[in-house]
């Protein structure tokens, strides 16, 4: 009997919008409204608007959060100020991604941690393996909707929405309080996108009404297919592509954002490994799209595989992002594609500029 897939408090928005429909890590999620080529353009000009509730929160709380988090986080929290947001990783003892993760500090002792949707039932269980001291850790997932609205007229619009003029004064990585329940209505300045834009943790029964009033402003809906191809272009990672549970930071090129002066679980792992291969981006010469899988050749050898590939709109070529031999220093490369050799060439990510608003911590 085939498990029963959840659905989002905006179903039934989705439904009347005739999205087209998938299932994705447990969930009924929608892939495209519109079309992913015109979903993508529309974020990367004027605005877009997405439903990401499939995502996990998870609400850390107690006099020892900090220490709990600074053993299981690959970056610290200890600098980290209360409205304030921190990309991180969870570690297994072998240095290897758990997953990858958001943490926001509420306040000194209470956190939120968004998870991705395919591990927040790992996560959860990890996280509750190794709690120790006054530390309480609940899933709030199902009591959170969480919509995202991404691009350059996010800020106008989402200060419409919430009728709050002050956000226009959060930078990246940063967030407001909404209302202070104890499941607050958090709207922070994050995204998967590159572009400009808000996350609203929305607690309420009712967020068609951030969703419906977002459209009436211009927004359009946006599916997981433009979050996927927005995401590559903007070159992060995503879990079971660019970072799963066999390989770790060193090679997925973000030891940014792992803390080594600090005590976490999986350090000891890092400091002994020797990464043999090495995350790189890369752009093809032709709109050929490539696929995870697709192998990385050099002018005479196998030297890596793509792990995630689409066609960038924005730069009407084939794109994505893979590992190969660390030791490989050509720009050059060759897709192998349904027995052909397509050129590329490995680039400096992103593919395409970020347009968020620094000054927060990230």
């Amino acid at each position: 009997m085939e498990d029963i897939l959840k659905r989002t408090r905006l179903f039934e928005n989705h439904s009347k919008l005739h999205a087209k429909m998938i299932p994705f890590a447990g969930w009924e999620m929608p892939l495209s409204y519109r079309g992913i080529l015109e979903e993508v353009i529309a974020v990367r000009e004027k605005i877009g608007i997405f439903d990401v509730s499939h995502m996990g929160e998870i609400i850390v709380d107690g006099t020892s959060s900090v220490e709990f988090l600074e053993r299981v986080l690959s970056n610290t929290v200890q600098t980290l100020k209360p409205m304030k947001a921190r990309y991180s990783f969870l570690l297994d003892e072998n240095g290897c991604f758990i997953d990858d993760l958001i943490v926001y500090r509420i306040s000194q002792n209470k956190f939120l941690l968004c998870v991705n949707a395919i591990n927040t039932e790992k996560d959860l269980k990890w996280l509750i393996e190794h709690k120790k001291g006054d530390v309480k850790v609940n899933d709030l997932t199902l009591t959170y909707s969480l919509l995202s609205i991404q691009g350059r007229d996010a800020e106008r619009v989402t200060k419409v929405i919430l009728n709050k003029p002050e956000i226009s004064d959060l930078t990246f990585y940063s967030f407001l309080i909404l209302k202070e329940n104890e499941v607050p209505t958090i709207v922070s300045r994050t995204g998967y996108t590159g572009e400009d834009g808000f996350e609203i943790f929305y607690p309420g029964d009712n967020p068609e009404i951030i969703w419906e009033k977002a459209i009436e402003l211009g927004a359009m809906p946006c599916g997981l297919g433009a979050r996927d191809t927005l995401r590559i272009e903007a070159c992060y990672p995503l879990y079971g592509h660019e970072i799963d549970d066999k390989n770790t930071p060193l090679e997925a090129e973000l030891m940014r954002f792992v803390d080594m002066k600090k005590d976490f679980i999986g350090k000891e792992a890092l400091l002994k490994r020797k990464p043999s291969e090495r995350l790189i981006a890369f752009k093809l010469k032709t709109r050929n799209v490539p696929r995870e899988g697709n192998s990385i050749l050099s002018q005479n050898e196998v030297i890596g595989r793509v792990t995630s590939g689409t066609f960038s709109p924005i730069l009407k070529c084939g794109i994505g992002m893979g590992y190969v031999k660390r030791e490989y220093n050509e720009k050059t490369i060759f897709v192998e594609m349904r027995g052909q050799r397509v050129e590329g060439e490995i680039v400096e990510p992103p593919f395409v500029p970020y347009r968020v608003k620094r000054g927060g911590s990230k």
